[in-house]
């Protein structure tokens, strides 16, 4: 997100440096239609919830919805990672059982 923004706002500056103004709102719509699909349903959230566009309350919130996304799948990641730990206990303590019960012989 911070790279699209970043590509964006050097168009914007570039049409600024020739003389070319773009309204608060063309801005907000502009970035709005250069985000991939996936964001979609942010944009329409933000579409239906804003009666006036504005800029900085539109990056505001990308950012902080690529936050949410990043904390997500961080956390996503980490219940992964415990969950296959405690398989790779049970697995261990399973094998450990087995190893014990075989080798030896009752009878004389």
């Amino acid at each position: 997100m911070i790279e699209n923004l970043n590509e964006f706002n050097t168009v914007v500056s570039q049409l600024l440096f020739i003389d070319i103004k773009i309204s608060d709102e063309d801005k907000c719509i502009s970035l709005l239609c250069s985000l991939p699909d996936s964001w979609d349903s942010l944009v329409t959230v933000i579409g239906s919830n804003a009666t006036a566009l504005q800029f900085d309350e539109i990056v505001s919130s990308l950012l902080k919805e690529e936050m949410r996304q990043k904390n997500m799948e961080s956390q996503n990641d980490d219940a992964l990672f415990v969950q296959g730990q405690s398989q790779n206990k049970n697995k261990n303590k399973s094998l450990s059982g087995r190893s014990k019960s075989r080798g030896r012989s009752k009878s004389p």
